[in-house]
Parts: C-alpha cells; structure tokens; sequence
C-alpha cells in the first residue's frame, strides 16, 4: 500500500473541522496541512471506516504529531482490514521511531502490533536489531529500554537459550559505556526479574558471578556509582551478606588503617565507603557511624544530612 495520503480519493469525505470551543484558553494555530489531514482523519474516525486510505491518513498525521496518541489507537484497530503487512508496519515503524526516537507511544504501538498481529512468536532477532540500533543512537534512551525490558518478560528471554544473548547485549553496551546505569538495570531484570529462591545453587551460582562481573567494572572506575548500585542489590536480592565483598570495598575507602588524623586516608569511592558504614552498623561497630560521619563531613556533603542521620541512627 502507499504511505502518501494523497495518492488517494478522498473527494466523497466531507472533513470534521477542530472544535476548541467558544472560547479557548490556549487556540493552538494549526498550519494548513496538519488542519487539512486532521480533518479528514476526524470524519473517516467518525464513519469508521479501515481502509488503505484511512491508514494513509494516519501516516500523514502522525508524520505532523506523533505524539497524537488518538491517531495510534485508530490505526491499531483498522489496520487488519487494510493491505498493510505486519512486516510493512514494522519497516514504517522503524522509519517513524529513528524520526522520531524519544516518542514513546511508537514503541507502544509496536507491542500492541506483535502481541494482536502475529500469531506465535515474532522475529525476535529481529526486534533486538531494532532495538540495538536504537540504543547505538542514544544509549539511554528510557522508551526503548523498557521495551527491550516488555520483550525480555513477553517473550521469555530470561531463560535459556535466549538469556545467553540478552547478556552478551548488555555486556557489549557496557564496554561501550560502563556508566550505563540504564544497561545495568537491564542486566539486573534479566538475571533478577523473575522471582526465585536464593538458596538455590543455581542463584548462589550466579549471584558469584555477578558479584566478580561487578566488581570487574567497579575496577575500572572506582567511584562510579552504576556498578556499586548493582554490587548492592545482587547482594540483597540474593541474600549475600555483605561481609563478602568487605575486602573488596577497603580497597577503594579505607579510613581504619590508622588513627593518625594527621594522615589522609585513602578514599577513591564514597559508594565503597557507604557500603562498608552499612556493612559495619549492622555488626554495631562504631566503624560504621564513622564512615557515615566521613561521608557527611567531607566525601558525599550534599547528601550530609542523609549521613548525618545515618550516623547517628548506628
């Protein structure tokens, strides 16, 4: 079918003009073309009509305002009464969604497509391509993380083989930038989504892993917080004391070697140093208010006051 609208007849649709009312607060001034389509596509919504010319007046719209989240249901709902191929929808969509990379009602659209229009399971190599080239434009890009995450649930990517390829993605997003705090998210839903019990050796097995895997990046950059926040929830997540990772974290922030204030400790994480205060409250060892005292006075002072009550509440 053809994209262009006006490859069509559309001679016997008498246009439903915009109504704003008597007195609008805000009359928004819409130009020319955008009033001409609308219109249109107003009195073929109104009629209810699905057809290839209907959907080429979505097309038209939505290259006007792709953030009209009317226009998307519509043409959801007609669109299998029309030509268009599940394929044909998904290479528009792509050419939509590189226009147009932070509307997220595109990638809405796009799971409403695989979930009612393909039977059985989608191409999901192909999905990942999309999704991939997406995130190499703009690697934090929130929509279409959380669409990778929708694939990985809908599809069960969390399980083998499929987990093996989600995390060699994540891991290549990660040497490309280890600070990717939206990649280590994603690795923790891929590994940590699914409820399961700690105990198993499976998780026991894992959670090792991910404690070196973190550790790994913690190494080449000490005071980044991504992967301190990932190291933290693995090891709550799977019930790992923290003791585990003590020896690690004195490496990066430690203040107890001497009790010679003339001496400057060797402090290259505040996240080392936040995780050994938590680690050292929970025995109750007065190390533990002095890490927090130090992150208040002088290694994290514009969360003082959070430390300050840390610090007085171990």
């Amino acid at each position: 079918m053809s994209y262009y609208w006006k490859d069509y007849d559309y001679t016997d649709v008498v246009p439903v003009p915009q109504d704003d009312g008597p007195d609008p607060l805000c009359a928004i001034i819409y130009n020319d073309d955008y009033k001409e389509t609308s219109g249109l596509l107003r009195a073929l919504m109104k009629s209810g009509e699905a057809s290839d010319r209907a959907l080429a007046i979505t097309s038209a719209v939505i290259a006007l305002n792709p953030a009209h989240y009317t226009v998307w249901a519509y043409r959801i709902d007609i669109l299998p009464k029309t030509s268009q191929t599940v394929e044909g929808e998904l290479a528009w969509l792509e050419s939509v969604a590189e226009a147009h990379p932070k509307n997220y009602q595109i990638l809405q659209y796009r799971s409403n497509l695989l979930t009612r229009m393909v039977e059985g399971t989608p191409n999901i190599n192909a999905e990942c391509i999309f999704v991939e080239r997406m995130l190499l434009a703009d690697s934090k890009n929130y929509h279409v993380w959380s669409y990778r995450q929708w694939l990985v649930q809908q599809y069960g990517l969390q399980a083998p083989p499929a987990i093996d390829v989600e995390l060699a993605f994540v891991h290549r997003m990660l040497e490309d930038d280890i600070r990717n705090n939206s990649a280590w998210n994603h690795r923790f839903f891929v590994l940590f989504g699914i409820p399961a019990d700690p105990a198993t050796d499976e998780m026991i097995a894992r959670a090792e892993s991910e404690i070196t895997y973190a550790k790994a990046a913690i190494d080449l950059a000490p005071d980044n917080a991504s992967p301190w926040n990932y190291l933290s929830a693995v090891l709550k997540k799977t019930n790992t004391s923290l003791d585990v990772v003590e020896d690690f974290c004195l490496k990066f922030a430690n203040i107890f070697d001497t009790e010679d204030t003339t001496v400057e400790p060797l402090i290259m994480s505040r996240h080392a140093l936040a995780l050994l205060g938590d680690l050292y409250a929970k025995k109750q060892s007065s190390k533990g208010k002095t890490a927090y005292q130090a992150l208040a006075n002088k290694y994290d002072p514009i969360r003082a006051n959070y430390w300050s009550y840390m610090a007085e509440s171990s």
